[in-house]
């Protein structure tokens, strides 16, 4: 789905030709399925600079879809970040893939050695994931 719908949502606007890959940040305007009034947001993948680590903060579903495919993704890079990454970091090849039905449901146990505290809460940017 990311890879084939993803991109289509957004042909009609004309901002990217190279599907999913080539996405940036955009806020569309526009009437849903009601024709009321709607917003949508799509941001990229976002990586956390912390010294020489390039971490991903969100967006790891698509970075590793993209990594398998080749492929060179658009993402938001921050950096100058005052505090810790909220978990633990892996390298690529620890990461595995798990069927929709097996992703636990607990907030911890999606992510190695969470540190509550530190989560970014990302909701106001319109992103649940």
């Amino acid at each position: 789905n990311l890879l084939e719908k993803v991109p289509d949502i957004f042909h009609s606007f004309l901002v990217t030709n190279g599907g999913l890959a080539d996405l940036a940040a955009y806020f569309v305007f526009g009437f849903d399925e009601n024709n009321e009034y709607a917003m949508a947001c799509y941001m990229p993948p976002m990586i956390e600079k912390h010294g020489s680590d390039l971490v991903v903060m969100d967006g790891i579903h698509r970075n590793y879809l993209i990594r398998q495919s080749g492929m060179t993704l658009n993402v938001l890079l921050i950096d100058n970040i005052s505090f810790p990454f909220p978990c633990g970091v892996r390298e690529w090849s620890d990461i595995t893939v798990i069927p929709l039905d097996s992703k636990p449901e607990a907030l911890a146990m999606r992510y190695f050695d969470l540190r509550q505290g530190l989560f970014r809460d990302l909701k106001y940017l319109g992103i649940d994931g």
